[in-house]
């Protein structure tokens, strides 16, 4: 599983010991948690147009 940091993009393969990212200090959160995340934020916008062909 890897985790994300929000705040500065950075990702990890191993959770560090702190829970935060060591450049940024947010707290981390792991790969589906920020996919679902980005999916809630996702469903409130309205489409963009479709491109005609």
């Amino acid at each position: 599983m890897q985790y994300l940091c929000p705040r500065c993009g950075r990702s990890f393969r191993v959770k560090p010991p702190e829970g935060t990212c060591p450049q940024c200090n947010a707290a981390l959160v792991s790969e589906s948690e920020s996919h679902d995340g980005e999916r809630e934020s996702r469903e409130g916008q309205p489409l963009p147009p479709r491109r005609r062909l």
